[in-house]
């Protein structure tokens, strides 16, 4: 379930009726593993300050865009009519 989840980002739910167990079972066992491998050392992402340091390797530049556009609504009193 833990493979299935990382591998399509698939929904708790849809894992969950995949697999034949409730919704809850599968968020328990999909933390479960996940917070074992973290555990572990082994896959450990580095920390902030590591990542911060520069090791002698090309910097790289990250750029979001934050804009808020705003939503389009309909109007008051220009909703379509069904007939």
């Amino acid at each position: 379930m833990t493979l299935e989840y990382w591998k399509d980002y698939s929904s708790y739910r849809v894992i969950a009726k995949r697999s034949n167990i409730s919704h809850t079972s599968c968020i328990r066992n999909i933390f479960l593993i996940e917070n074992i491998l973290i555990k572990s050392g082994i896959f450990n992402l580095p920390e902030k300050k590591d990542l911060t340091k520069n090791k002698g390797t090309n910097n790289n530049l990250l750029a979001i865009d934050d804009t808020e556009t705003p939503i389009e609504r309909i109007k008051k009193g220009n909703y379509p009519h069904m007939y």
